[in-house]
């Protein structure tokens, strides 16, 4: 579990994301088709599904292990 600090600065992330969900990194090689936003040392991993209007998060983590599932 996330310490709540950084709990804070990720529902803020999110809160931009959801203006703009273009304001992250898209990703290449075998994360296709995702998405990065960065947050300090942590990274939220999503993918855009326009379609649906809905941005799907797929994991929070530190920079260090989110690119390795």
């Amino acid at each position: 579990m996330l310490e709540r600090p950084i709990q804070d600065r990720v529902v803020e992330g999110l809160r931009e994301l959801s203006e703009n969900p273009y304001k992250g990194k898209l990703l290449k090689g075998k994360l296709k088709g995702m998405w990065s936003f960065r947050i300090g040392k942590y990274r939220i991993l999503y993918q855009i599904q326009d379609e649906k209007l809905m941005l799907f998060v797929i994991d929070v983590e530190h920079r260090k292990h989110v690119y390795e599932k």
